[in-house]
């Protein structure tokens, strides 16, 4: 008896400890819990990247190799603000292309993982540890990019806006003198840090100092039947804050060099050679935008009232290792179609004065040989709609750089299109860019 009675004051004291303590255990235990998923880091004020689009698209390139230095506050604020960032209330700095955008970017840092805000322009806590290491490629810093369907269900759509917001990374990135290059696995990398269930994850970005430097040579267009590209002196933050999309354009014709401009922003080649690689003799010549395994599937067509043309941006396989670049228009119909594009897109398409029109070549995202993988497939079709947001994105660039406008326009009849470019069944229209000058947006 005495034995279980002792047992019983025992048990009583741990009863009432535990009844006096766990308050405050419980208390400090939430506490702890909502400062680490409520904990938002508000960022500083972007930099100014007063450096021209043209600069920028001639000196892209990907860099998968960085050092350790820190991305600072200041560089990382300016990327984010650049890739979603909010302008004003009703717009940011990439087109919706179809009213929602559905692109939601993850920061991985050695701290931790976070999402960025646009509303506040801040980090919000994810997710605890130090998940740098689960890409291709280490970087001080990774951005994620992931598919948020609970804003916009098209899948290809989302590709494209995916396209714009990396382009806007890459471009920043390279005007701050950093590096990065678009990123994605057969199994996403991003599926390590718990994304919630209507979150696709599309793109990892190492972002950070590149180990080795590119080093440049200019090497510009000799061959070219188109007039040779000219530097705008544009400040690209002030073009991203500038660019609207527009439905109306004035009656006025673009010039050779205007068109020149924004066919070569869209798919073209750098007047710069990389000479950076040991043992290259002529160096690479690389394009405006980044390519999937270097595939670059897309053929570019420009659509005026004179006709249609197919935009040649150089010789394949040639131009890649550094030789001059043979540029030109092959015309394909004559005549004013632009009511037909119209008919099978917007109605505002007919009234722009010129038009770039981005067509998949399915074929040129098949297996090559022994070299490379099949990406023709209709799981992967996203891929080359993200290639396509970004040439569309730095055609709008440009043309704000040069007082127009533009759209993106999604072609709802792509059957009629391809008749109208003459395109064989391997070839997919993807989007209308109508571009043109317009005092009313």
């Amino acid at each position: 008896m005495y034995k279980i009675k002792a047992n019983y004051q025992y048990l009583s004291i741990i009863f009432i400890f535990l009844f006096i303590v766990s308050p405050f255990v419980n208390a400090y235990s939430v506490n702890s819990a909502d400062q680490l998923e409520f904990d938002e880091i508000y960022l500083p004020t972007p930099i100014d990247i007063n450096v021209s689009i043209e600069y920028l698209l001639h000196h892209r390139t990907c860099i998968r190799s960085f050092n350790e230095t820190p991305v600072s506050n200041e560089q990382l604020s300016t990327i984010l603000w650049a890739a979603t960032g909010l302008i004003d209330d009703n717009n940011q700095t990439i087109n919706s292309i179809n009213g929602s955008l559905a692109v939601k970017l993850y920061v991985i840092k050695k701290e931790g993982v976070f999402y960025y805000n646009q509303i506040n322009h801040s980090l919000i806590f994810h997710k605890e540890g130090d998940y740098r290491g689960i890409a291709q490629y280490w970087a001080p810093v990774l951005i994620g990019i992931v598919w948020d369907r609970s804003k916009n269900q098209n899948e290809y759509i989302a590709g494209a806006q995916i396209g714009e917001s990396a382009q806007n990374i890459i471009l920043t990135a390279t005007a701050l003198g950093l590096g990065t290059v678009p990123t994605n696995d057969f199994i996403s990398p991003l599926l390590n840090i718990d994304l919630p269930l209507n979150e696709d994850p599309k793109l990892v970005m190492p972002l950070g100092q590149p180990k080795n430097p590119t080093i440049w040579k200019y090497r510009p267009k000799y061959l070219s039947f188109l007039p040779k590209i000219k530097d705008s002196n544009s400040n690209l933050s002030q073009l991203l804050i500038e660019m609207r999309t527009t439905s109306k354009f004035d009656d006025k014709k673009l010039s050779r060099q205007n068109i020149s401009q924004l066919l070569w922003a869209c798919y073209g080649y750098s007047y710069y050679i990389d000479v950076s690689r040991q043992n290259s003799i002529t160096g690479q010549r690389h394009r405006t935008v980044p390519s999937g395994h270097g595939y670059y599937p897309l053929d570019i067509y420009a659509v005026s009232s004179k006709g249609v043309y197919r935009y040649i941006p150089g010789i394949k396989y040639i131009d890649s290792y550094g030789y001059p670049i043979i540029t030109f228009l092959q015309k394909r119909s004559t005549g004013d179609y632009r009511q037909t594009i119209a008919d099978c897109s917007e109605e505002f398409v007919k009234d722009a004065p010129f038009s770039i029109i981005i067509v998949l070549n399915v074929k040129h995202t098949e297996k090559r040989g022994l070299r490379g993988d099949d990406f023709s497939a209709l799981k992967y079709r996203w891929l080359w709609y993200y290639e396509a947001g970004s040439c569309a994105h730095n055609s709008l660039l440009e043309a704000e750089a040069w007082g127009m406008k533009g759209n993106i326009v999604e072609i709802q009849n792509q059957e009629k299109v391809s008749d109208i470019l003459k395109l064989n069944e391997k070839c997919i229209p993807l989007f209308v860019v109508p571009l043109g000058f317009s005092s009313k947006f």
